[in-house]
């Protein structure tokens, strides 16, 4: 299967003035197109991928930058491999793991009142 570990890099494809001086790149997508300044379009973003499937490949396409932006954003930019895998990319555990866990959280509990309590 290889490697998983993705590194997702959005970076401007040209210079830009930077309003906040710190070296960060900052682009949005606005809520309201007349009044953008910063929009992903006007920037000129890039997303570049470093390792996994997709690894060396650059878009610089704003609908696709943008894609990656907000799955990037919501943790959701890895693609499970459900044909292999026969799964549905739900974590699902075993009565015995689901014990073990509560049994362990409870302890936890129990052991940290006991050491806060006066």
């Amino acid at each position: 299967m290889g490697d998983h570990g993705v590194l997702v890099i959005l970076y401007k494809s040209f210079s830009h003035r930077n309003p906040y001086g710190d070296g960060i790149v900052r682009a949005d997508v606005p809520f309201r197109r007349a009044e953008s300044k910063y929009s992903v379009e006007q920037v000129g973003v890039t997303v570049e991928f470093y390792g996994g499937e997709l690894n060396g490949v650059s878009y610089s396409d704003p609908a696709t930058v943008k894609k990656y932006a907000r799955r990037a954003q919501l943790g959701e930019i890895f693609e499970l491999d459900r044909a292999t895998l026969k799964s549905d990319g739900v974590f699902r555990s075993s009565p015995r793991g689901w014990f073990t866990f509560g049994h362990a959280s409870f302890a936890l509990l129990f052991f940290f009142g006991h050491i806060w309590a006066p």
